[in-house]
């Protein structure tokens, strides 16, 4: 998933204006936005990892810390 969609996803909408978000407050969307972003680079960095040493306790620990920063 890129940044963009992430952005959507947390409630951010693209529009003539710029970036908006659509509901709720500020504070709460960019909340959902960085742990969005930050789930997404860990999944990345496991799958490196999966790449590099097949499925392993390494990447189940990385995965491990999405779990931990919900």
């Amino acid at each position: 998933m890129n940044i963009t969609e992430l952005a959507k996803q947390a409630g951010f909408e693209h529009n003539t204006l710029g970036w908006t978000y659509t509901s709720g407050r500020l504070d709460d969307n960019l909340k959902k936005f960085a742990a969005l972003v930050s789930a997404q680079a860990l999944e990345e960095a496991a799958k490196v990892c999966d790449g590099v040493l097949g499925n392993n306790n390494v990447s189940d620990a990385i995965r491990s810390l999405k779990e931990v920063q919900s």
